[in-house]
């Protein structure tokens, strides 16, 4: 059996092993920390948890065709639930905003701190959406081998509208 190690036991590493492992590899994580998880782990003192890491669930969609590749599901693992207020900004003691769960309360939060705002937003993420589907779509489940992979006509299209 071939071994190999791998260093670091964030989304990358743990990722990595996983498909090793299942290509027949002896795999080894080696890790500076006490606990896995890199960025996503947390720490905890006093009682208290503290996330060290990605404060959202970015990439549902990444992370169901991970699982997927091994006959599993995201929530045979862990549970999901939406918090709201999804979060809160502080600018100062008397400037702070809740920002809600869901986009037409948060398109409602951005009018009411400045008019048309909300739908300068729903524009901004619409071109997020875009570039993000592209992306995932066409560029990051590439292999990466030859310049030749990315001579693809939706590609080269789109570029115009980046």
């Amino acid at each position: 059996m071939r071994k190999v190690a791998i260093i670091g036991s964030g989304f990358s590493g743990l990722s990595a092993s996983c498909f090793l492992a299942a290509a027949g590899f002896d795999v080894t994580v080696v890790e500076k920390n006490n606990t896995a998880g890199g960025r996503a782990r947390s720490f905890e003192e006093n009682g208290f948890t503290f996330d060290m890491g990605p404060s959202w669930y970015w990439m549902p969609d990444v992370f169901e065709k991970f699982f997927g590749h091994f006959n599993k599901k995201p929530s045979d693992y862990y549970k999901l639930t939406r918090l709201d207020p999804s979060y809160r900004i502080i600018f100062d003691s008397n400037d702070r905003h809740d920002i809600p769960a869901g986009i037409n309360k948060i398109k409602e939060t951005f009018e009411q701190l400045e008019r048309g705002s909300g739908d300068l937003l729903v524009k901004f993420l619409d071109e997020a959406k875009f570039k993000y589907e592209l992306g995932i779509g066409k560029l990051v489940y590439l292999p990466g081998l030859k310049v030749a992979e990315l001579l693809d006509i939706h590609l080269l299209k789109a570029l115009f509208k980046l």
